[in-house]
């Protein structure tokens, strides 16, 4: 199967990209946890940051209330005890007993980094199944479905239909919950095109790993990224710089594409990571794996998360025109 299931998890990952570091409240690791701390001080609280409320007040301190990376191994929240996502439900089930055992050859490579592959999958069943559920890959259809043959082989018929089961059972479980199933598609309506200009992936450009001579590989040496990815290329759109540049934005608020900001932990929005994810795996990949290297300066990771979690945010407070009601949505998520 992949070995970049999902690189940029646009397609989750194929694509050229990258992200932001570690912590709470941006992309690069920690816990993306919903609820904030709860005081348990007196007064001004139990020391710096346990709590600033009075008696048993809310506190300011010690609460997850990052959005850190869910694919960061050892970082993320548990699953929803309940619902979609949670380890009792019948598609997670589905997916921890018949497809990870059947999709083990893409575990070869995606849990370890192998050639470059990003790290979408885990070395046990349920860690795999939030990393890709957090790369917005549990949806119909899904870069697991389309990815076809890379540097790993394309899905067997067999594989391809266990997938296409697990999916349903995901479309079926998602509908009429209180978050719609159509999450990744309302998600559109809450990207600021003001805060995504300010990214500037214009920008973002190619780098030689060591042991690269610039003669010799391709696209590796100082290369804007929109070269490879103007038209969406490996699930990643990104035309900016271009006479293309006007679609990005567009493309980029579309479900296709918007798995590469944000993702969803059962039917919490979460930050993706993917962008990120796809840079750790290419920057450490050998010399000459077949996608060029790149880095986000600070700059463009700090603009980033502060696009992403300002999406967040307003899907969160209901500011995008989504359903608040619980009401049905239309086909898988």
């Amino acid at each position: 199967m992949n070995r970049h299931l999902l690189s940029a998890l646009g397609a989750a990952v194929i694509a050229a990209a990258c992200s932001a570091p570690g912590g709470s409240g941006d992309l690069g690791g920690g816990d993306y946890g919903a609820n904030g701390g709860t005081g348990n001080g007196t007064g001004t609280g139990n020391g710096t940051g346990n709590g600033t409320g009075t008696g048993n007040g809310t506190g300011t301190g010690n609460g997850n209330t990052g959005t850190g990376n869910p694919n960061d191994p050892g970082g993320g929240t548990a699953p929803p005890t309940s619902g979609p996502g949670s380890s009792g439900s019948a598609a997670h089930q589905s997916f921890v007993n018949t497809v990870y055992p059947a999709i083990s050859i893409c575990v070869t490579c995606h849990a370890n980094g192998t050639q470059g592959a990003p790290k979408l999958l885990a070395n046990d069943a349920a860690t795999s199944y939030q990393y890709l559920d957090a790369n917005g890959m549990i949806q119909t259809p899904s870069m697991l479905q389309t990815k076809g043959s890379h540097e790993g082989p394309a899905l067997t018929d067999s594989q391809a239909q266990l997938i296409a089961n697990w999916l349903q059972l995901e479309a079926q479980e998602r509908t009429g919950q209180q978050a719609p199933v159509n999450i990744l598609a309302q998600m559109g309506d809450c990207l600021d095109q003001t805060k995504f200009n300010a990214i500037a992936f214009q920008n973002l450009k190619t780098y030689p790993r060591k042991g690269e001579n610039t003669d010799r590989c391709t696209g590796c040496d100082n290369a804007p990224c929109r070269v490879c990815h103007t038209g969406g290329d490996g699930g990643f759109y990104m035309a900016m710089g271009s006479n293309l540049d006007q679609n990005t934005f567009a493309q980029t608020k579309t479900q296709t594409y918007i798995v590469k900001y944000v993702g969803l932990n059962g039917t919490q929005v979460v930050p993706s990571n993917a962008i990120q994810t796809k840079s750790d795996a290419v920057s450490t990949a050998p010399a000459y794996t077949p996608h060029p290297a790149f880095k986000l300066t600070d700059t463009m990771k700090t603009a980033l998360d502060a696009f992403v979690n300002d999406a967040i945010t307003k899907y969160n407070n209901k500011q995008c025109g989504q359903v608040t009601d619980g009401g049905a949505a239309p086909d898988a998520n």
